[in-house]
């Protein structure tokens, strides 16, 4: 499989940009791409690494521009990707700084390491943005990183995740953006292992579920997560989720009410994949 990684914020997109190739091949083609966010990060590792472990080879074609090739290097996809794929393409030399204030270079995420993200996220949350902005950013973020490694790092490469804060010195608009992404059970799975929702089947239908406070995939009395972080989102500012899993996308806009859009799309994931991006009003 080819993917086709162009332009600006692809994977944010409803359909990637997927063809079929000769040979047991995963392509990330980044040619063209313009802009990266944390989503397209986590996403390009997650990918690379779950087409590793099923036996393929895995290639790296690096893109055009300069500066985003040097980004993905300082996000640590090349560092990541070196040791399982082959690297096409020329590498830029950088020296790196401590930009731990406003970057989360990807990361893989494990039992272990999850409250320690979630704090160094939650210190650089306060550092760029107001404190109750600050506050609806680590709620969500530590809501979806707890989805993550409960029943996301049950797939055989793992989770990975990404940020990255923005001061607001261009656009006026202090935010900041996190990604998670894993290779586990997929969202429909999850659900249905509650006898609540053997109803659900299909996943457009699974990720708008998903989003309802009380719905969980156990027999507990849980499953406010997604809800309480969209509540919370709302009330500390501006906020965007976006959920993939399987053969389905959904959208919610958090401003005074929720705006949620899904669909089924073309090209299906293994796992699921979640974006928050969180900003002052």
């Amino acid at each position: 499989m080819l993917i086709d990684l162009s332009g600006r914020h692809p994977l944010l997109r409803s359909e990637i940009s997927a063809s079929s190739i000769d040979g047991n091949q995963l392509v990330l083609d980044t040619r063209r791409l313009r802009f990266a966010g944390p989503q397209e990060l986590a996403a390009m590792v997650t990918l690379a690494s779950s087409a590793s472990t099923d036996g393929r080879d895995v290639v790296l074609r690096m893109p055009d521009d300069e500066d985003v090739a040097s980004y993905l290097q300082r996000m640590n996809v090349v560092d990541l990707l070196a040791p399982i794929a082959t690297i096409d393409g020329v590498r830029i030399s950088q020296r790196r700084v401590d930009c731990s204030t406003k970057l989360l270079e990807v990361t893989a995420l494990s039992p272990a390491n999850a409250d320690s993200i979630a704090e160094g996220l939650g210190r650089m949350g306060e550092s760029q943005l107001c404190n109750r902005t600050a506050m609806a950013a680590f709620h969500g973020i530590a809501e979806l990183i707890d989805n993550a490694v409960t029943h996301g790092r049950a797939g055989s490469s793992g989770a990975f995740v990404a940020a990255q804060a923005y001061s607001g010195r261009t656009s006026k608009r202090p935010g900041l953006e996190f990604a998670v992404c894993d290779t586990g059970i997929g969202v429909l799975p999850h659900l249905r292992q509650n006898t609540a929702n053997t109803n659900i089947t299909d996943d457009e239908t699974a990720l708008r579920r998903a989003l309802v406070a009380g719905v969980t995939g156990t027999q507990q009395i849980r499953g406010y997560g997604l809800s309480d972080l969209l509540d919370a989102t709302r009330r500390g500012g501006v906020g965007r989720l976006v959920l993939r899993s399987g053969s389905a996308i959904a959208s919610v806009v958090v401003r005074q009410r929720r705006i949620i859009t899904s669909r089924s799309v073309a090209t299906p994931i293994r796992g699921a994949w979640a974006w928050l991006r969180v900003r002052v009003p």
